[in-house]
């Protein structure tokens, strides 16, 4: 290296034997020194060097280290074969650098030991796509798993679906097998109806014959007593009687009958209520009393307890009757409202099948009543839409029910307010709006660019005008911050008057101003209307029922009046037959035996006349009981058995059902069955299954959607199938799933496998191979520093170095595994027998940033290194613990032997060999190290035949002058810098060790010999 003013040098050359000067390269051109061109200096540089006897070298520029190595060679010693370049350059920079040493195991690895790299960037990139290929297969695992979710969810759905509607048709066969039974109690009750009034039939005929027997014996003895003036008297006696009783009792015995007939009706029509026979008693004992006696009789009842008998009958009455009136009324009201509902569905239907939207129950309710009194109302959601789509959840979140307001024709507001406010509660009109258009300003203009209320168009300016003046200045956000203006993003967060609120979005399916699957809608509405028919017999045939009920009782509603009169009548009766009893008993006392003779003659036939006529009006009474209770019987058979066909009927439909089950409903009764239930019990328990079912049903599709919805947005899933369906998507997905099993997965599964096996080879064949190879080398060379500091000579104290090494805990597994898998065949599975593969190189392939990465980088981290400090052949401490607890001599010291070790068997030097090349350099020698160490590493180092050249501040002059040839001292004043070489003669050194006692002995025992004069002690 030359340097002429500004202009500095560089050049490169090996030339044994020739030493050169500045001049030497440089020539004078027009009183310039400028540098000597390169072909004339290698020409007289060459002929220089065979001059002195040797051959020029003129290493390339670029390769430093061809330049160093061909110095080195030449420059080595006489003795010495080879000099390693590199261990050298790594020898010299660590004794320069030896002041920033604090970890023994840090400086043997880090100092001592070669790097050796190993190029892994082909195995990384084997590892990036092994990586990549395994995480795109747990990708798709992850989507098959997704998917088999929204599978699952289909199936669940599928179950809840089939329990539901078997639930629904099990319990209609119940209600039939219940029906048939009622059909068949109601059979024998009518055969017994009928048997009773055939026995009635004969009876009568029976009793026919016997009266007109009586009544042609009676007419003939009559006919005797007319020619008998006294017996004619008595039987003018006899036909007052009869003439003035039997009005009383015929009246008596026609209301009776009619209530006793009326009590009964409600005991067959009403069974669920008790009162009835116990209430009809008291008149059913009345009736017998009076029809079982003769009209001339007398009854001898007293009016006042019979009355008061049947008033507290009519008491008890009043509940029941209020019951059944209250019945009626609901029943009336419920069909009612199922036919309100049945009419809003098929509206709702409508309204679908033509591609509208469905409406709220309310807002259909409200309409019909407007358009009843001829005001025609239209909701606004079918006169505007949304321009994107992906914005209506969000908007119709933020209008609610604005976006079924209802728009009145113009000049018809205030007689639509007007109805709407009279609507009754039943008809449920809360929430519904009415638009009033004369009052919606809106100015588009001014709205920013981004506003929602541009989102809304349609035909209808009011409708339009109203759904933009309620979106107000609100705007469109992707995201809502804290610094957000006014506004709305799509997942339905609203910034507005300073507060940010989170609205629930409508489902999909509900959406009123975006697009909804029409299919899903028809087929629940469809369900639905089925549904609300069958709800509509049921309140109608219940209705019917109880408005029959409450006809046929009617007579009992008056009974108040009738007690009345009846009592009235048993007044009248006892004080006619007073009279007539007295007037009769005073006949009987007066008459001769003859005439006593014949009249009782007269009174036999007349009791035989009346007892036939009463066994005959007996019968006539027991034959219209008898009819009554056939008719009944056959009208209530009627009733069940057109009953019992309606629901077979309807259980024949409803296991025609899609999706029923009829295996599981069989297992269902069966088990059923087998517990012992009854009809009523398996039918509270098939109602409740519906119920449950209906739920679950509700649930699991709207869960299924949620699934197929998130599935779909997220792998941008394309599918026809209908999101309300979960046959279609069943299909869809299976399809789905087995594509990705059989295709997706198994390539990335295979390509997998091939980019593992192609990772593992290259990791066998070059890494492995790499790391064994450095982990070999490397012990061979710190077996042979050992070996040169076994040979060199001992520092101090008669101390030796020694290195030692061993494999980390951590590492152990690996470290073994590796040196194995070195010596394996290509054949051999890394992560299968022969060999056990552990977690470390698991983690070695699989993680990207892992501690296990950096063993790849520099594999001398799978060792921690240590100095033995030794004295004859025993280890006495070691440099770790000087390091720790010794002074600053003890563990700086063995720094600079093992440097110089390193050094010197990096020069190819043995001890004491002080031919060619033997320099090496220190950085603050006497830092941390007292003087006499800083002798002994001089000594040492002299011993080992190197040349020492230490920088070193001026305080630590008095520790190494003495070992030092000279020194040249640096002063630095601003930006001036002076230089003086100093020189130490002989007659210096030998001053600096004149009180040296290793130079001079002979000071130690004459300081010895002083101390024992001192102490007494004999020499």
């Amino acid at each position: 290296m030359g340097s002429i003013g500004a202009t500095t040098i560089l050049t490169r050359r090996v030339l044994p034997g020739v030493d050169l000067e500045l001049e030497d390269h440089t020539q004078t051109d027009r009183g310039q020194l400028v540098p000597l061109a390169w072909p004339e200096f290698r020409e007289w540089a060459s002929e220089r060097t065979v001059a002195a006897g040797g051959k020029p070298d003129f290493p390339r520029d670029r390769l430093a280290s061809d330049f160093v190595q061909r110095m080195l060679f030449q420059l080595r010693a006489d003795r010495a074969r080879s000099i390693d370049n590199v261990a050298f350059s790594k020898a010299l920079k660590n004794a320069l650098n030896l002041k920033d040493v604090h970890d023994a195991s840090a400086f043997v690895r880090d100092r001592i030991i070669e790097e050796r790299p190993i190029n892994i960037s082909e195995f990384r990139h084997q590892l990036e796509t092994f990586r990549d290929l395994k995480q795109k297969i747990v990708d798709v695992i992850e989507r098959i798993q997704i998917g088999g979710n929204v599978l699952e969810a289909c199936q669940k759905t599928i179950l809840a679906r089939m329990r539901k509607v078997s639930y629904a048709a099990l319990a209609a066969e119940l209600h039939r097998d219940q029906a048939m039974e009622k059909l068949d109690d109601s059979l024998e009750a009518k055969v017994e109806a009928e048997r009773g009034f055939a026995t009635a039939s004969q009876t009568l005929e029976s009793t026919k014959q016997g009266h007109e027997t009586a009544e042609r014996r009676l007419k003939e003895l009559t006919a005797r007593a007319k020619n008998d003036p006294e017996l004619q008297k008595h039987q003018a006696l006899t036909t007052d009687r009869e003439r003035l009783l039997t009005p009383l009792k015929k009246n008596l015995t026609t209301e009776l009958r009619r209530i006793v007939g009326a009590f009964g009706t409600a005991k067959v029509r009403d069974p669920e209520a008790n009162g009835w026979t116990f209430l009809a008693k008291p008149w059913e004992s009345l009736l017998d009393r009076i029809a079982n006696s003769a009209a001339i009789d007398s009854l001898r009842l007293d009016a006042a307890t019979e009355a008061a008998r049947l008033r507290d009958a009519h008491a008890g009455c009043q509940s029941l009757l209020e019951a059944i009136k209250k019945r009626e009324a609901s029943d009336a009201t419920a069909l009612e409202q199922a036919k309100l509902q049945l009419k809003t569905a098929l509206q709702q239907l409508e309204r679908v099948k033509t591609g509208r939207v469905q409406l709220p129950d309310a807002v259909i309710n409200v309409r019909n009543l407007l358009e009843e009194q001829g005001i025609e109302a239209t909701p606004v959601c079918d006169l505007v839409s949304v321009t994107d789509p992906s914005w209506a959840p969000a908007i119709e979140a933020y209008l609610r029910s604005n976006t079924y307001a209802l728009l009145v024709e113009p000049g018809r507001e205030d007689d639509a307010i007007r109805i709407y406010e009279a609507i009754p509660d039943g008809y449920n009109p809360f929430g519904v709006k009415i638009v009033q258009p004369r009052r919606q300003t809106h100015n588009p203009s001014s709205l920013p660019e981004n506003a929602l209320a541009h989102l809304i168009t349609g035909q209808n300016e009011q409708a339009v005008n109203f759904l933009r003046s309620r979106l107000r200045h609100l705007l469109q956000l992707e995201t809502a911050t804290s610094r957000s203006d006014d506004g709305l993003t799509r997942k339905g967060t609203l910034v507005n008057n300073g507060t940010i609120e989170r609205l629930r979005l409508p489902a999909a399916g509900e959406v009123l101003l975006g697009k909804q699957d029409m299919r899903a809608k028809l087929d629940h509405l469809a369900r639905q209307k089925q549904r609300l028919d069958q709800q509509v017999q049921t309140a109608d045939r219940k209705a019917q029922q109880s408005k029959e009920l409450l006809q046929a009782i009617a007579p009992l509603t008056t009974l108040k009046d009738l007690i009345e009169n009846i009592q009235r009548w048993l007044e009248e009766h006892s004080e006619l037959e007073r009279p007539l009893d007295d007037a009769q008993e005073l006949a009987r006392l007066q008459q001769n035996p003859d005439l006593v003779a014949m009249q009782e003659l007269l009174d036999v036939a007349t009791q035989q006349y009346n007892d036939a006529r009463q066994a005959h009006h007996d019968a006539l009474t027991a034959l219209g009981s008898a009819k009554t209770a056939e008719d009944n019987a056959i009208t209530h058979y009627d009733d069940l058995k057109a009953s019992a066909d309606r629901l077979a009927h309807r259980a024949s439909e409803d296991m025609r059902q899609p999706f029923v089950d009829a295996g599981w409903i069989d297992e269902r009764r069966t088990g059923w069955e087998r517990e012992g239930k009854t009809l009523e019990d398996m039918i509270n328990t098939c109602t409740e299954g519906v119920k449950r079912e209906s739920t679950a049903y509700g649930t699991q599709e709207s869960e299924m959607r949620t699934r197929l919805r998130e599935y779909v947005n997220r792998y941008q899933f394309d599918t026809a199938a209908n999101p309300s369906d979960p046959d279609e998507i069943t299909g869809a997905m299976e399809s789905e799933l087995k594509r990705l099993q059989d295709s997706e997965l198994a390539i990335y599964q295979q390509q997998a496998d091939e980019a593992y096996h192609v990772a593992v080879s290259t990791f066998r064949s070059r890494i492995a191979a790499n790391l064994r190879s450095s982990f070999d080398d490397m012990a061979n060379q710190l077996r042979e520093l050992n070996s040169i500091m076994a040979r060199m000579p001992a520092f101090t104290n008669d101390e030796r170095y020694h290195f030692k090494w061993w494999v980390n805990p951590e590492y152990k597994t690996l470290h073994r595994f590796i040196s194995d898998i070195a010596n394996r065949s290509s054949e051999d599975n890394l992560f299968e027998d022969p060999i056990n593969t552990p977690d470390e190189f698991r983690a070695l392939l699989e993680e990207v940033n892992g501690p296990s990465q950096e063993l790849l980088r520099d594999y001398r981290k799978f060792f921690s290194f240590e100095v033995e400090v030794r004295n004859d052949g025993q280890t006495i401490s070691t440099l770790k613990n000087r390091m720790e607890k010794g002074s600053g001599g003890e563990h700086r010291a063995p720094l600079f032997v093992v440097a110089g070790a390193a050094l010197a068997a990096a020069y190819g030097k043995l001890q004491g060999d002080t031919s060619g090349m033997s320099l090496i350099l220190f950085d603050e020698l006497g830092d941390k190290i007292d003087g006499n160490n800083t002798k002994a590493v001089f000594e040492y180092l002299r011993s080992l035949g190197l040349q020492p050249i230490v920088a070193a501040p001026d305080d630590a002059l008095g520790k190494i002058n003495e070992s030092v040839d000279g020194y040249i001292e640096l002063y630095r004043d601003g930006a001036y810098l002076a230089v003086n070489h100093v020189g130490l003669g002989p007659d210096t050194r030998e001053l600096l060790t004149s009180d040296s006692w290793e130079r001079h002995p002979e000071l130690l025992e004459a300081e010895t010999r002083k101390i024992m004069a001192e102490r007494g002690i004999p020499s």
